[in-house]
């Protein structure tokens, strides 16, 4: 009797199967499949139903993930791929992301490529193993095609993608952003309207689409409003610290002007995301 208790004693330490929670109810392991799946809509009674669910709830039931994997399904989970979980823009849209996601249903998974497409290709690939219900990436701060394959990758194996901030023109998934150009515009209008003339708008070289877009945006709100060149500083070192003090522009198009205001229109990439926080991603007025 001794070792009959001790055996079920066990048996409650152990993860509960289905076949546990069929012998529990009274009622076959089809019924708790079909009763779990829909509880709802189904063939059985009330009665029936309310017992198998009952049972699952004081035995601690969990589906096996895998057993629904092997059935085809996908499972209620997004991977969300961020290049720099340092920077400070990541974790808001980490927090907005999870929490509409939760609200449908769905739980995240986030996954740091460190600016790195070779990382990224080493997630889809885990993703595509779990069967995820869909991803969502921002991409890393390069022009490289091989994200576009990452892509292409995912959804060729029935895993919808949607890309957001970072932008590549010759995708076809669907996009989340903001209007870069007019972006670029409106604060360098508003620059221009605090009485600076010579603004300075620091970009990379071979900007990404979203960087150039920015570009274009501050070069036609100096044309429009004050009818001068504007100079373009391309400088990704991290050595060039921005501070309060006057410096000169440096590229093909700036050397040698001092700016009275200081546009950046870059993501800093993590190499330099030592850099004070109040000189990324905003003009600074000098």
């Amino acid at each position: 009797m001794g070792g009959k208790h001790a055996a079920r004693g066990e048996k409650k330490n152990q993860r509960a199967k289905i076949t546990d929670v069929a012998e529990y109810a009274k009622v076959s392991v089809a019924t708790v499949s079909i009763i779990l799946k829909d509880p709802k809509n189904n063939r059985f009674s009330e009665k029936t139903v309310k017992k198998v669910l009952a049972a699952a709830e004081a035995l601690q039931y969990q589906p096996a993930l895998f057993a629904q994997q092997m059935k085809g399904k996908h499972l209620s989970v997004i991977g969300l791929i961020i290049p720099d979980l340092m920077n400070h823009f990541y974790p808001e849209v980490t927090t907005g992301f999870s929490k509409q996601a939760n609200a449908l249903g769905y739980n995240v998974i986030l996954l740091n490529s460190d600016n790195s497409i070779d990382q990224e290709q080493v997630f889809a690939d885990a993703l595509i193993r779990m069967r995820v219900a869909g991803v969502a990436m921002c991409g890393v701060y390069s022009t490289d095609e091989r994200e576009l394959e990452v892509i292409k990758r995912l959804n060729s194996m029935d895993i919808p993608v949607v890309r957001f901030d970072r932008y590549n023109a010759n995708e076809t998934c669907p996009f989340v952003g903001i209007d870069n150009y007019h972006a670029g515009y409106y604060i360098t209008e508003k620059l221009i309207k605090a009485g600076h003339k010579k603004i300075c708008c620091l970009a990379p070289k071979n900007p990404v689409y979203i960087v150039s877009e920015r570009c274009k945006g501050y070069l036609s709100a100096m044309e429009k409003n004050t009818g001068l060149k504007a100079p373009v500083a391309h400088s990704m070192q991290k050595s060039l610290v921005l501070s309060t003090r006057p410096c000169k522009a440096s590229g093909s198009q700036g050397r040698g002007i001092l700016p009275s205001s200081l546009l950046e229109v870059i993501w800093m990439p993590l190499s330099a995301s030592k850099l004070p926080l109040h000189s990324r991603l905003m003009s600074l007025v000098i």
